[in-house]
């Protein structure tokens, strides 16, 4: 009887053990695979506008992010991509949005200022939301395709970073009678 409670103790011992170890492969791979972060919806608005000079037309980004319920999320990067035909050749310009770095308050005497330049990512906890804007010059009469990519990943606690993407297609300004372009906009 003694060898028989020997076992089974030991097998009891190695059952937990095998448990403990299931159920941290189990954490570690929905961690991974992005089960906890991938809670952000993004939309990418626009508004195009012709230059009254007759210089190139001006593209007005846009992106709004609402954090879901769970977990918070630091904001690493955000940028553009705008994609044109221009005498044959696809051409590519690229722009970051600012305001992504948050700003600290800073005490000095007796009032609070802004430190603009504060290098902590911008985090965005359940249920908030934001929006970023940029510009980017596109030739005028060229259809644009516009990428866009935000990266960021789990507070506090995320080590594999995620990517969220939105993409939309801009025609060019339809020019008026009097030949003067009127703005286009779209979501």
């Amino acid at each position: 009887m003694s060898a028989e409670k020997t076992f089974l103790d030991s097998a009891e011992q190695i059952l937990k053990v095998l448990a403990l170890l299931g159920a941290v492969l189990y954490f570690l791979y929905k961690l991974t695979n992005g089960t906890y972060i991938f809670n952000l919806s993004v939309s990418l608005n626009f508004d195009r506008r012709s230059d009254p000079n007759g210089g190139d037309d001006c593209l007005y980004l846009t992106i709004r992010l609402k954090k879901g319920d769970v977990s918070t999320i630091e904001l690493h990067d955000i940028q553009a991509r705008v994609s044109y035909f221009m005498d044959g050749q696809m051409t590519e310009r690229k722009s970051t949005f600012k305001g992504l770095k948050r700003t600290q308050p800073k005490r000095s005497d007796a009032s609070l200022e802004v430190l603009w330049d504060a290098e902590t990512p911008l985090r965005m906890g359940p249920g908030e939301e934001t929006q970023f804007s940029t510009l980017i010059r596109v030739p005028a009469a060229t259809i644009c395709f516009v990428e866009l990519a935000v990266v960021g990943k789990r507070a506090y606690v995320g080590f594999i970073p995620a990517a969220w993407k939105a993409t939309a297609f801009v025609p060019p300004v339809e020019p008026k009678a009097s030949g003067e372009g009127t703005p286009l906009s779209g979501a």
